[in-house]
């Protein structure tokens, strides 16, 4: 009796270890180019070569280049999770005495976005969260399932109700009127999100954006909707790639490479 439940605990075991394979399927896809990524690309000034990372080597980047930005700027940082991108930039600009560099968290989870508050007027930075889930349109929408930092969110969704804006529209209420750096990291709602941010883009300079390659997000979103890199770039057709680092794409500005 022992061995028959043994045995039946294994082949648990097995099948949990093979279905979790096969909807992983797709962790490492950053180590290639999508294909409709390079298709539709403008590869002028694109590096092919992929750059692995890790979140503080990443950090580093974005903080570097927002040390070259002009006094004041703005950096967004869309889906901020916990403030493990955004408090380490802001806290290292102000070693660095750019503090006057304003830096915006936009986070749907409420209580992330209140420790990403707390820790600023702690530590004294120029940092902001706001609670709000950036998309498409206003109003509300549905997150997927608990997933901790990769929380997905879908109109289609069954799971908790949060609300839902436009970027343009935040941006407009808060009187910002041109961003140096953008970072959209949404799991799979990037795209959504530039929809929602069509004026902004007209007067932003940087973009660092998460990509899924159309495989990838099938897998996570369980939807459709057409090539979802070819998405993104019809909204960034005023940038140009310029390098992938793990999953995400570093663009510039058209304007900043004449």
């Amino acid at each position: 009796m022992k061995l028959y439940i043994l045995i039946l605990l294994i082949l648990i075991l097995i099948i949990i270890l093979k279905k979790r394979k096969e909807y992983f399927t797709n962790t490492e896809y950053w180590k290639t180019h999508d294909s409709n990524f390079l298709k539709y690309s403008n590869l002028k000034y694109f590096n092919r070569e992929i750059k692995d990372i890790s979140l503080k080597d990443e950090n580093m980047f974005l903080a570097n280049l927002l040390l070259k930005s002009p006094r004041n700027s703005y950096f967004l940082d869309v889906g901020a999770y916990n403030g493990d991108t955004c408090i380490e930039i802001s806290k290292f600009l102000k070693s660095k005495k750019r503090g006057d560099i304003n830096i915006i968290g936009f986070e749907p989870k409420k209580n992330l976005c209140d420790k990403i508050n707390k820790k600023a007027k702690d530590d004294k930075l120029n940092l902001k969260c706001i609670s709000i889930v950036l998309s498409n349109r206003k109003g509300s929408i549905f997150n997927k399932k608990e997933e901790g930092s990769g929380n997905m969110f879908n109109q289609k969704f069954k799971g908790n109700k949060f609300n839902s804006d436009l970027l343009d529209n935040q941006l407009n209420e808060l009187g910002i009127k041109n961003v140096f750096l953008l970072k959209i990291d949404v799991e799979g709602h990037e795209n959504e999100v530039l929809q929602g941010s069509k004026n902004i883009l007209n007067n932003t300079k940087h973009i660092y954006i998460e990509m899924w390659n159309d495989e990838h997000i099938k897998d996570r979103q369980g939807i459709e909707n057409g090539s979802h890199n070819k998405n993104i770039l019809y909204n960034l057709s005023n940038f140009y790639p310029i390098q992938k680092l793990e999953k995400n794409i570093y663009f510039k500005h058209k304007d900043l490479l004449k």
